[in-house]
């Protein structure tokens, strides 16, 4: 979040000397990113460390830029390990009460031995202060990201294409579980791994290559590691009985291919002028969708075309188109286009905007209007 939307980076030394920086690649879902710098003179460095050793109570020193003040260091203990603060789909911050400000984004976060275990990156804060609250990215994830990145400048991580929710006490006991965990399978998207394994809704995911899973996003985690093409053995709950899925686990799309895809979703949806996804895990942590939110996420919206008008934004999730339901992008396009030929003129889709429901009618020859 840095160097997010900058038109121009440079990084300045120790020494004042200031160097443009290039982005090699960036990857928002974990908010990393690698920069590249070239200098006539050979650069000091810190050495990245080991922070899957770290404990809770372990001493550590953040330094960092808060308010503009450079070079500032902060002292403090682990205060956690694994942290989920709904940040992104694949959250597993340190937390730290080491002092951490605004400003501090980026900096390291140190053992007393010198070595970086983490980048700190956010804050907990009701004030915008510190309350002693902070949180940094572990650096054993760091160097897998940044080991993608300057590879080819994205991040490639393994997908299987199920959403999966919860498993609440009342769950269990409506679906006669033994317990409530696991990640239970909410829909199935088609054309994917876990479809052509067999894999169906209501099918408890309970472990992934021989170790447990205890919720959707530690599954989500342990997926996204896992090498595309290489085989994940899945221990799954289905009416009672357990059983072994084994399937080959495919790529999940950079955020090139994602907006490859959106372009020729626009193609198909040129008159609305709008370009739909489908839900994925992924999806449904950053939008923070219900546990079981079935429908079709807006990627891309046209400048200018009718749903612009209508104010609908990228990032809205259509989840009924008139007063039918859709539950995937197909169905809501067929909807869509059926819609369009009935001769009035609108389109009425049901939305999810900014985790609310509404109803906003698309008016294909101008003059839009909204309906909350």
């Amino acid at each position: 979040h840095v160097i997010k939307d900058a038109g121009r980076i440079t990084v300045t030394l120790d020494s004042g000397q200031t160097l443009p920086a290039k982005v090699i690649g960036a990857d928002p879902r974990t908010d990393i990113a690698v920069l590249k710098i070239e200098a006539d003179h050979p650069l000091p460095y810190v050495e990245l460390g080991n922070s899957a050793k770290l404990e809770p109570g372990e001493w550590v020193i953040a330094i960092g830029n808060p308010f503009g003040l450079s070079e500032t260091v902060t002292a403090g203990i682990v205060s956690a390990m694994g942290r989920n603060i709904g940040a992104g789909p694949y959250d597993q911050f340190i937390q730290v009460d080491a002092p951490i400000n605004e400003g501090n984004s980026g900096g390291p976060l140190l053992t007393q031995d010198g070595k970086v275990v983490g980048m700190n990156t956010a804050i907990l804060s009701p004030s915008g202060g510190s309350i002693g609250i902070g949180f940094a990215i572990p650096s054993d994830l760091i160097k897998n990201i940044a080991m993608d990145l300057e590879h080819s400048g994205h991040v490639t991580r393994g997908y299987i294409g199920v959403s999966t929710q919860s498993v609440s006490p009342a769950m269990a006991k409506a679906l006669s579980l033994p317990n409530d965990t696991g990640a239970l399978v909410a829909g199935v998207e088609p054309n994917t791994p876990a479809q052509h394994a067999g894999l169906q809704p209501g099918d408890v995911i309970r472990s992934l290559n021989g170790q447990p899973v205890k919720s959707p996003r530690e599954l989500a985690v342990d997926v996204a590691g896992i090498h595309p093409g290489d085989t994940a053995h899945l221990g799954v709950l289905r009416d009672g009985h357990d059983q072994t899925v084994d399937l080959h686990v495919a790529q999940l799309p950079n955020d090139q291919q994602t907006a490859q895809n959106s372009s020729r979703g626009m193609e198909q949806q040129g008159r609305l002028g709008l370009a739909l996804g489908p839900i994925t895990p992924d999806v449904s942590g950053q939008l923070s969708l219900p546990d079981g939110t079935q429908g079709a996420v807006v990627t891309q919206v046209q400048p200018g075309s009718p749903a612009d008008q209508a104010g609908i934004e990228a990032g809205d999730v259509i989840v009924g188109v008139g007063t039918h339901a859709v539950t995937d992008p197909r169905q809501a396009a067929t909807a869509i286009r059926n819609a369009e030929r009935g001769g009035d003129g609108a389109v009425a889709l049901r939305i999810i905007h900014d985790g609310q429901s509404a109803f906003v009618a698309v008016n294909l020859n101008g003059n839009n209007a909204n309906n909350g």
